[in-house]
């Protein structure tokens, strides 16, 4: 019986080590000149855009990424080669992305073969209770996760065409779905689900050889669920609150402690590899 179990085991291993060489074969012939590919990627000072940067630049890929902070381009950098190129980009400010444009256009003579929209925030300056939240703080979100996304891939699609490249927007889960406490978040993701479709279909009809993509990971842990930032918005926001919604917490400890449980939740079933 044993000897039985062990043969089939065999067989199943040996068909899976035959299945992955030959995926890897096709991968290979299907993406060739890996080094002459830049890809450029947003947000990519921590999470799966510093994730994804570092994986690419150990494959040799020639890597542009952008970040909002310093302190974020000196640690990437630090994770990476050389070879790396990195701009500090704030996705909103559109001065600062036809800048980058600009250069990308003057260094890029073969076209950009993939920009990877990654930059994103999971919320505003605030989190908590619905009465909390003011009209600004849904248009921060959805300009960051969303409107920048739009305007960056339009942007870069002269670079994108001359490559015959592709876009690949970072969505969720829960663009999908709907998702307690998280009405800003949820909003711009569903958001980004209506974007990338609409880009796809447009850029179709237009016959464009640009191709568009869309990621939706699911619970991560990244600095989206870091409790530290997460008390610092609803502490904000239990400030923000109307007198009688304040009273039936009695304390902001009360506020603070039933959402923080809410996130440790998330944390806990949360994946911990970024690159699964």
């Amino acid at each position: 019986m044993i000897w039985t179990v062990l043969y089939w085991f065999g067989i199943s291993l040996t068909f899976l080590i035959i299945a992955k060489t030959i995926e890897r074969c096709i991968r290979s012939v299907y993406i060739t000149d890996l080094y002459k590919r830049y890809v450029l990627i947003t947000g990519c000072d921590s999470g799966f855009g510093k994730s994804l940067a570092v994986h690419l630049d150990s494959k040799g890929i020639p890597v542009i990424a952008t970040c909002l902070t310093e302190e974020g381009e000196k640690d990437l950098k630090h994770e990476c080669s050389s070879r790396i190129q990195t701009f500090i980009l704030d996705v909103t400010n559109d001065e600062q992305v036809l800048e980058l444009r600009n250069k990308l256009e003057t260094k890029l003579k073969n076209g950009l073969h993939a920009l990877v929209n990654n930059a994103g925030i999971r919320g505003p300056s605030v989190s908590g209770d619905l009465e909390c939240y003011e009209s600004k703080d849904f248009l921060e979100v959805l300009h960051v996760n969303t409107v920048a996304m739009a305007n960056l891939s339009i942007r870069f699609l002269p670079l994108l065409e001359k490559a015959k490249g592709r876009i690949i927007n970072m969505g969720s889960a829960i663009g999908r779905m709907a998702s307690p406490n998280l009405l800003p978040y949820c909003m711009s993701k569903h958001a980004t689900e209506g974007l990338t479709d609409s880009l796809r279909t447009t850029l179709q009809h237009r016959k464009s050889s640009v191709s568009v993509h869309l990621m939706e990971p699911g619970l991560y842990v990244t600095n989206l669920l870091c409790p530290k930032l997460l008390t610092k918005k609803l502490i904000a926001g239990f400030d923000r609150l109307p007198e009688e919604s304040k009273e039936k917490y009695r304390v902001k400890t009360y506020y603070t402690d039933k959402y923080l449980k809410i996130n440790d939740y998330y944390t806990l079933n949360a994946s911990k590899d970024l690159q699964e």
